[in-house]
């Protein structure tokens, strides 16, 4: 049985100090040595076949107790929750205050609530909305469009051509080919030409049309070239295609961008004490995401704070408005969501986990339906907004 105390923090924020008797919290012990061992290795044995008793001389005590801990927890999180009625949102920061052999499970779980949500009227401001966007609905994709996404194409191949050639052939290329491409001796590019050659490949199809000399260097545009794109029968394919597509990209920036006003209308015209265990969550995304942006260039996140003169605190402080936006944001969905009964078919989950999995066959099968499960549901929050009369 597991002991709770629920401690009011304020803000809408609780602690949950809790102990489990160490006979049920040794109930996990079997499930983890199973799991280890099965991943296990050593010297004369092949792996996952080495005897338990061995197996367990090699293993410290505190490491078993701590995966025992970790499996423990989120069912120990979960029943507290339903058994005290705890509408908590968020993720909870969880610290371990005991953890021995023969000895009770200690804990605490702090946690943010559903706060007090003064909702306006979201019915009337996304009929509101809709009516604004009614004129000028037509989305159509101009020839001009059309000649510059297959300029930008054709730069593209070619530069994919250059560069492959350099790698095959080991060649040199002037200082005008290096300026235009990104590409040192050798075919070799880096993080910082990639993102200075996106940025000058589109400064350069915006405000100026090509030279003479570079329109030369282009492949040519006819049946042979669309084909090596894809399946396509010739030009006239690919153009139909690349308009539908083109139209498709247009039609979901002005559909993002609806959503966008519809939700910051709706936010600005609500009272609510945002948690700071949320706020802290969205700057850590934040701050997540810019480190695998930095690291996705091909420089070190070390440099870049260096280069901009900051630290992670500077940055957090800067962010601190967009962080407390954000979630505001997640609760204001998650309460239209609640006050609407909006939900998702279990068939329609299964049927986009499925196909995430083919794509990223290793992705933990959890964590994928908490993925799919928040797009599926905020998109019909969405679409039922969107369908007020």
């Amino acid at each position: 049985m597991i002991n709770s105390k629920i401690n009011k923090l304020g803000n809408s924020e609780i602690e949950i100090e809790g102990s489990l008797p160490y006979d049920e919290f040794s109930t996990y012990e079997e499930k983890i040595i199973n799991e280890i061992s099965k991943d296990f290795e050593m010297d004369g044995f092949r792996k996952g076949n080495v005897p338990r008793d061995i197996m367990l001389k090699q293993i410290p005590e505190s490491k078993i107790l701590e995966r025992m801990a970790d499996a423990a927890i989120p069912d120990i999180y979960e029943k507290i929750l339903k058994e005290e009625k705890i509408d908590a949102i968020g993720r909870p920061e969880i610290t371990i205050t005991k953890i021995a052999k023969g000895n009770p499970f200690e804990f605490k779980i702090k946690t943010a609530v559903m706060p007090e949500i003064k909702m306006p009227d979201y019915k009337k401001i996304a009929r509101d909305i809709k009516a604004q966007n009614h004129e000028n609905t037509e989305i159509t994709v101009t020839d001009q469009e059309m000649e510059q996404t297959i300029m930008d194409i054709r730069k593209m191949r070619a530069k994919n051509m250059k560069q492959h050639t350099c790698e095959d052939e080991n060649c040199e290329h002037d200082s005008k080919l290096k300026e235009t491409s990104g590409v040192n001796p050798g075919g070799r590019t880096s993080g910082r030409a990639s993102i200075d050659t996106a940025r000058h490949d589109s400064a350069e199809s915006e405000d100026r049309p090509l030279t003479p000399e570079v329109e030369e260097e282009l492949p040519e545009f006819n049946d042979d070239f669309v084909k090596n794109l894809g399946d396509f029968s010739g030009v006239e394919e690919f153009k139909n295609k690349l308009r539908e597509n083109i139209k498709l990209e247009k039609q979901t920036r002005a559909r993002d961008k609806k959503r966008a006003q519809l939700i910051e209308e709706i936010i600005k015209e609500t009272e609510a004490d945002v948690p700071r265990i949320l706020i802290e969550g969205e700057l850590d995304k934040m701050f997540y995401r810019l480190r695998a942006d930095i690291e996705n260039a091909g420089l070190k996140f070390e440099d870049y704070i260096k280069q901009i003169n900051k630290t992670e605190a500077d940055m957090r402080k800067e962010w601190e408005n967009e962080a407390i936006k954000r979630a505001k944001t997640g609760l204001v969905m998650e309460k239209i969501i609640g006050l609407e009964k909006i939900k998702v078919d279990e068939s329609e989950i299964k049927s986009e986990i499925e196909k995430i999995l083919v794509v990223y066959p290793n992705i933990d099968p959890n964590r994928a339906r908490t993925y799919v499960e928040g797009v599926l549901i905020n998109e019909k929050m969405f679409q039922f907004l969107e369908n007020m009369q």
